[in-house]
């Protein structure tokens, strides 16, 4: 099955709610800046020895808060509340900073 339409995209890309926008939009930057971090956060835990490690868990979170980031950033309709993991965020850098 072929992954091209042979249509042509004219520098643009679908958003989830089928709007198409420009290739050079900020959203579309943001986009691709969540899933590249992502991928290296990603790459990251592939790296770490101990894969039994807290980190490791912390970074799988991590990679799930990017998930919903990305996905509303593709639907601008859907809503995200990530209060509760800043909260966790601080009180991790408060222990660390310890």
């Amino acid at each position: 099955m072929p992954i091209y339409t042979k249509t042509g995209d004219e520098g643009q890309t679908g958003l989830f709610s089928g709007k198409r926008v420009s290739k050079a939009s900020l959203r579309i930057e943001a986009i691709g800046t969540v899933d590249e971090l992502n991928s290296a956060i990603g790459f990251s835990i592939s790296n770490i020895k101990n894969q039994k490690s807290n980190i490791i868990k912390e970074l799988i979170k991590i990679q799930n808060d990017l998930f919903e980031i990305g996905a509303a950033l593709a639907n601008p309709r859907q809503k995200i509340n990530l209060s509760e993991r800043i909260k966790e965020f601080e009180n991790q850098i408060d222990e660390m900073t310890k």
